[in-house]
């Protein structure tokens, strides 16, 4: 159990430092593509102002291509999950990751630097699959939820970690954003040992036949002899899973919707709901608002820890008041942060500075809207929640999948949509929270500390709208 732990947390910290990473590069003038050898491009021309000075499509290229390879890799160990199990795709991907951050450490040359990034979103493809199933299958109930809160404040860490690092390396020293990448080669060969010593979840063994070997390793994990009950659950939740094409006839039923549908808004609402614009483009978002570079890593690095310590709180939060109505009350809160940063820009020159008053509130209302997201909506996985065990994986592969997409979708098209729009991309981001709390409130029922497959009985049956979908299949 404990080298699961130290694999969830690795896993979420390399994540959350290459995200690091990739904002400090974006700003970072000592990363020039004319300090890579053989690579020499005119430069581009735009008008440069404070909303519009990163909008550089080769960087943006550079740093989002590794989330295209993760969604298509991701696609791929779909079906080699289902063929080789979870254990060897950790394996392929962490040494991935491993050799990835060697390219584009050494990179001398575009070649290095591409195959690093590709090389890259193969790890990040294969461990985002396969991550979130060890924390389905193989801890007990109990430990999922912190599991998946502790994953989430090691992506909250490592962005925190590498903004620090930025902060020293690309000051002192000459090629520093290379030194920067090629520390986490330290996590990532940690990562890369453990998937050696990490077994297979008993629920894969399962799914694979091999029975008496899941059940030995069931027994490893509890540390008692006596697992049959809970063995004995897992072969009759998983025994309609048997295949992938089986999940998914599941999951395309009509009494499937409610939970697919859920799931899938939620992970719009956390990739497009605001803080993780400023989350992932920290950096990018104080300087595009008249901050000097470093006072700019500075408040990304307070507006981080920040978030950190919102991850840490969600537990706490969601168990005493639940997760509709920490939901609610975050998009509250995020609604009104956003707004009011829009208001606060529209006074901001596109040539101008804030004035120190003005810049002190919009790093204090950052930092607001970050704890909301992080103590309520960022640490949720939806589809762990509300997923049966007969659609469970097929959930977990359609979310992280979906996931990915969008965060192509973000680092490709945000620093053009604030470069177009200016202050008007907050006002945007707030009209979309304040409709997403519209479908919060219609739509999104309590389940919290109801297990997945109760859910319809106790859940969907007695929804006013998701009912119509679910009591007829109950007739049937």
């Amino acid at each position: 159990m404990v080298i699961c732990w130290a694999v969830v947390i690795l896993s979420g910290f390399i994540l959350g430092y290459d995200i690091g990473v990739s904002g400090l590069i974006t700003v970072e003038k000592s990363f020039s593509w004319n300090n890579i050898h053989g690579l020499s491009f005119e430069k581009i021309h735009f008008e440069e102002n404070n909303f519009c000075k990163y909008n550089d499509q080769r960087v943006r290229l550079l740093i989002s291509s590794s989330y295209l390879i993760a969604l298509i890799c991701g696609l791929i160990s779909m079906a080699l999950n289902s063929k080789w199990g979870r254990r060897p795709l950790l394996q392929i991907g962490s040494f991935s990751l491993l050799v990835g951050v060697i390219l584009n450490a050494a990179s001398n040359n575009i070649f290095m630097l591409i195959g690093g990034r590709v090389v890259l979103g193969l790890g990040f493809g294969f461990c985002s699959q396969v991550i979130p199933l060890y924390i389905l299958e193989f801890p007990d109930s109990v430990s999922q939820d912190s599991m998946f809160i502790f994953h989430s404040f090691a992506n909250c860490l490592g962005t925190l970690v590498a903004n620090i690092l930025g902060l020293v390396f690309m000051s002192h020293l000459e090629n520093g954003w290379a030194v920067l990448i090629g520390c986490l080669s330290v996590p990532a060969l940690f990562l890369f040992i453990f998937s050696f010593s990490i077994d297979e979840t008993p629920v894969s063994l399962v799914l694979h036949g091999n029975l008496r070997k899941g059940k030995e390793v069931l027994r490893k994990i509890r540390g008692i002899g006596d697992v049959d009950s809970e063995f004995n659950k897992i072969l009759v939740d998983f025994g309609p899973a048997k295949s992938l094409k089986s999940q998914y006839q599941y999951m395309v039923k009509r009494s499937s919707r409610p939970t697919l549908t859920i799931a899938l808004l939620h992970l719009i609402f956390q990739q497009l709901g605001g803080p993780t614009v400023i989350l992932f483009f920290g950096p990018v978002f104080f300087v595009s608002v008249g901050f000097s570079g470093v006072l700019s890593k500075i408040s990304a690095q307070i507006v981080l820890a920040a978030s950190a310590v919102g991850t840490l709180l969600s537990p706490y939060l969601i168990s005493r008041f639940g997760r509709r109505n920490m939901l609610l009350g975050g998009c509250t809160l995020m609604f009104m942060t956003e707004l009011l940063i829009g208001v606060m820009l529209h006074s901001l020159e596109p040539f101008g500075f804030l004035k120190k008053k003005a810049a002190v509130g919009l790093i204090v209302l950052a930092i607001i809207c970050s704890i909301s997201f992080a103590s309520t909506s960022g640490p949720l996985d939806w589809s762990s929640t509300t997923f049966p065990p007969e659609s469970q994986v097929m959930g977990s592969f359609l979310s992280t999948g979906f996931s990915m997409m969008l965060s192509f979708v973000i680092s490709q098209g945000y620093l053009s949509a604030i470069c177009w729009f200016h202050f008007w991309i907050f006002i945007v981001i707030a009209i979309f929270i304040s409709l997403f709390w519209i479908v919060i409130y219609s739509l999104i029922p309590e389940t919290t500390n109801i297990p997945a497959d109760e859910l319809v009985h106790k859940v969907w049956n007695k929804h006013w709208f998701w009912k119509r979908f679910t009591v007829e299949h109950v007739v049937e």
